[in-house]
């Protein structure tokens, strides 16, 4: 259990630094959809995990199971990821504008 702990930080961060790096060049409203389409299957699988019980049956037995095996083995590390990394690197971008426009860069 702890390996899979460990593999989900480490996808984290992996993709948190590439969402610092682009949410800091991206316009906001890229970034409020990344984070969107990234909180979307975080929502669901908590959902799924409390309201669901594991022992369904046919094909939407099936699907949930390989969605749970889905987000398990990383697609939570990569969703918290990213919404992380593009919050952050929109905050860093706000104040690097902040920056320039108190040096007199940003005006013509």
């Amino acid at each position: 259990m702890s390996a899979f702990v460990l593999w989900n930080a480490f996808l984290a961060v992996l993709v948190g630094v590439g969402s610092i790096f682009f949410a800091s060049r991206d316009p906001i409203a890229t970034s409020w959809v990344k984070i969107a389409f990234a909180g979307a299957p975080l929502i669901v699988f908590a959902a799924l995990l409390l309201l669901f019980p594991m022992t369904l049956e046919g094909w939407t037995g099936v699907v949930i199971i390989v969605f749970y095996q889905a987000m398990f083995f990383g697609g939570t590390g990569v969703c918290a990821g990213v919404i992380v990394g593009s919050l952050f690197g929109m905050y860093r971008a706000s104040k690097n504008i902040i920056r320039s426009v108190d040096a007199g860069l940003g005006t013509k």
